[in-house]
């Protein structure tokens, strides 16, 4: 069936309910995209702060050469459970130390990338310069795992996924019951108009309900079929006295048709001719 043909009560409900999961959608995926680079300048901001301290720290050590202190420094990012890997590099690009303790050397680069954050799916990257004034004395590398940010990310989509359905129920029930104020005077007039057109009663009569373009249109509506009934009732009376005239009059009528077949005639004409 076309949608065009489903009921007027089912297009209501049916506007009004895709209506509010449309806006309701938009309105989701906009929070989400915002929560997911609102958690993405976060975590940049997170990373470049530990960053910052650790290479700050971890400028003497390089000089001095103490791996010792180097690896208690970067044992701090225990604290930090997004930091799954960290590593120091020296002024040559030789890896320094490792962090964790137990990470394995083949799963840390071996040389220092270009400088800057760097997002990947389930990871973010970081190498962050070490300066001594104007010399540059080592590189840290930081390794962030995104697992929070997209466990977050899914625990609020799993939230406006359950206001999403909520309110698409609410919508309906409410469109359920706010269309009868429109579908109601609608039916009433198909079914009086209905009524008039198979019984040929003219004195049925639309009930109006409201004071909006369908209530002026149901007025509208009976105001035409008081015309109508006028029309007919004269028109019926009009046909029962030319009827009555027919009959009684004195002189014989006869209406035929071009080819002489008789078409109405009247009592005395059939007097006249004895049939």
């Amino acid at each position: 069936m076309s949608i065009r043909d489903l009921p007027i009560k089912r297009k209501l409900v049916g506007v009004i309910v895709l209506t509010c999961v449309a806006v309701l959608g938009l309105t989701s995926v906009a929070l989400l995209t915002y929560e997911y680079f609102h958690y993405k300048q976060t975590t940049r901001r997170s990373l470049t702060t530990i960053a910052d301290i650790i290479a700050a720290n971890s400028t003497a050590v390089l000089i001095y050469d103490d791996q010792k202190l180097a690896s208690e420094i970067l044992s701090g990012l225990r604290a930090e459970p997004e930091i799954e890997a960290a590593a120091l590099f020296d002024k040559t690009g030789r890896l320094y130390v490792g962090y964790p303790s137990s990470v394995s050397v083949s799963t840390l680069p071996q040389s220092p990338g270009a400088d800057g954050m760097k997002f990947g799916v389930r990871e973010v990257t970081l190498y962050q310069p070490i300066m001594e004034g104007q010399n540059r004395v080592g590189t840290l590398y930081l390794r962030g795992d995104l697992e929070g940010t997209y466990r977050r990310l899914a625990i609020f989509g799993y939230v406006l996924l359950t206001v999403l359905v909520g309110s698409s129920v609410v919508a309906l029930l409410l469109s359920n019951f706010f269309q009868r104020l429109i579908s109601q005077p609608i039916l009433d007039l198909a079914r009086t108009a209905r009524i008039v057109s198979e019984n040929k009663d003219y004195s049925v009569r639309a009930v109006k309900l409201s004071n909006d373009e369908i209530g002026g249109f149901t007025e509208a509506f009976n105001s035409m079929l008081n015309q109508v009934q006028s029309t007919h009732s004269a028109l019926r009376a009009s046909e029962e006295r030319l009827s009555a005239v027919f009959q009684q009059a004195g002189a014989g009528i006869a209406q035929t048709d071009l080819s002489g077949r008789y078409l109405m005639v009247n009592d005395r004409y059939c007097e006249i001719v004895g049939r």
